[in-house]
């Protein structure tokens, strides 16, 4: 093999590791927060803060559980803001009927925030909720 090569092949080694290392961050950084996952608890889910800090915020922990268990389905608004608390008034999805700050997004934590956005049917029940990314 000549040197140009050499050259290349060793040009995409370090690509390849350097590729394999941000790849491996992600893995165990999402590993961690499915260890941290918690039950939903409505009360924990009405008082939290964001004050409480960035790594693992209690929202985010108990957000899977709540959709995950289908916790909302068929509800009322006023059974859901029972539930959840008053919504975060956010100019974002005007199209969804009730939008809860959850905490900043599981990755690229510096740039988006997770939102829970309720949509309701006209029987006034829960016709739609997910978690979004903004």
């Amino acid at each position: 093999m000549d040197e140009r090569s050499k050259t290349i092949v060793g040009i995409f080694g370090i690509l390849a590791a350097m590729f394999a290392a941000v790849m491996l961050v992600f893995a165990l950084d999402h590993l961690h927060f499915l260890s941290e996952r918690v039950p939903f608890n409505a009360a924990q889910w009405r008082t939290r803060s964001l004050s409480e800090g960035w790594k693992s915020p209690m929202r985010q922990r108990m957000v899977d559980d709540l959709v995950a268990g289908k916790r909302l389905d068929r509800l009322t608004r006023e059974q859901v803001e029972t539930l959840l608390g008053r919504d975060d008034k956010t100019a974002h999805w005007p199209e969804w009927d009730l939008r809860y700050r959850v905490a900043p997004a599981r990755h690229f934590r510096w740039l988006d925030w997770e939102w829970l956005v309720v949509g309701f049917g006209q029987d006034g029940h829960v016709a739609a909720y997910h978690v979004v990314t903004d």
